[in-house]
């Protein structure tokens, strides 16, 4: 019987360290290492490739088996091909619904043959801009007069995963812990902010825990800030701008690599993210589904 090609991650802090080279392709991947080597998060179980201590390939799964994502250098790409062929952690079905996350373009080839050669048809393609913050230019950050700017709150959270297009299945207190303990950042109407306000994004307070923001973003279990919005009678107010700065800053003043995914489809979220100071748009990556 073949070897089981995946180990499991033992140390995830020196994991982490070890594909910090590959920046900006493995940020994600090194943000959820960090995320759950700090217990913000629990979902997803690392591996690495058996008897290569040197590689830099990892792959995440959750316990379901439908969230999965793998990282690996270019020249190991015959090495995470072969190994996700063999593997058994994977649970290739056609009636399963599952995706591969935030796939590196240069991954797609291999993980699309392996997944047609299991499942007798391709995945479908999500194409994605990725846009990375600058960690090094922080100018002031204003919140304007009547808003605050908080982490979110339960309310927030809720609403926020209502709302989504993507993540409504997510667990309210699983994205509670992250938002409180790693990054978010909702705006809240404040009665008692007379005046424009400066964000101290390393210290901004839990938000109300009964209450919903007029806009939200939150880091996700797999490294990126994600479910960005504003309500639509709040729009043209520059909230979301607000929102992904604050939660930006947040994120890196804790050690991880502030990044976001933008659909190529969503035009508005890609001028948004154009022009923000601080933001550039780095490589494309693929959401691959069943």
């Amino acid at each position: 019987m073949a070897e089981e090609p995946f180990v499991v991650a033992e140390n995830l802090l020196l994991l982490a360290e070890k594909i910090k080279e590959d920046f900006p392709y493995s940020a994600s991947v090194y943000n959820s290492l960090l995320l759950h080597a700090r217990d913000h998060a629990h979902t997803f179980k690392f591996f690495t490739l058996r008897g290569r201590p040197e590689s830099h390939a990892v792959m995440w799964i959750n316990e379901a088996k439908t969230e999965i994502g793998v990282h690996a250098k270019p020249d190991e790409i015959p090495l995470l091909k072969e190994a996700l062929t063999k593997t058994k952690l994977l649970a290739w079905q056609l009636d399963r619904i599952f995706c591969f996350y935030n796939v590196q373009d240069y991954l797609t080839e291999a993980v699309q043959d392996v997944a047609t050669c299991k499942l007798g048809k391709p995945l479908l393609l999500g194409s994605v801009y990725t846009f990375v913050r600058e960690v090094d230019h922080f100018p002031p950050l204003w919140c304007g007069a009547g808003l605050r700017v908080s982490k979110l709150g339960r309310a927030g959270v809720a609403h926020m995963l209502a709302t989504s297009k993507h993540h409504k299945h997510r667990d309210v207190d699983e994205i509670l812990q992250l938002a409180e303990g790693a990054s978010s950042a909702g705006v809240y109407e404040d009665e008692g902010a007379s005046q424009d306000t400066l964000v101290d994004a390393g210290a901004m307070p839990s938000g109300p825990q009964d209450r919903k923001p007029l806009a939200w973003v939150t880091c996700l279990q797999y490294g990126a800030l994600a479910a960005l919005m504003t309500e639509p009678e709040h729009r043209r107010r520059g909230l979301a701008q607000l929102v992904m700065e604050a939660a930006g800053r947040g994120m890196a003043g804790q050690g991880f690599v502030p990044h976001a995914y933008v659909e190529k489809d969503n035009g508005p979220s890609f001028r948004m993210f154009s022009r923000m100071d601080g933001w550039r748009r780095a490589h494309d990556a693929i959401f691959m589904h069943t």
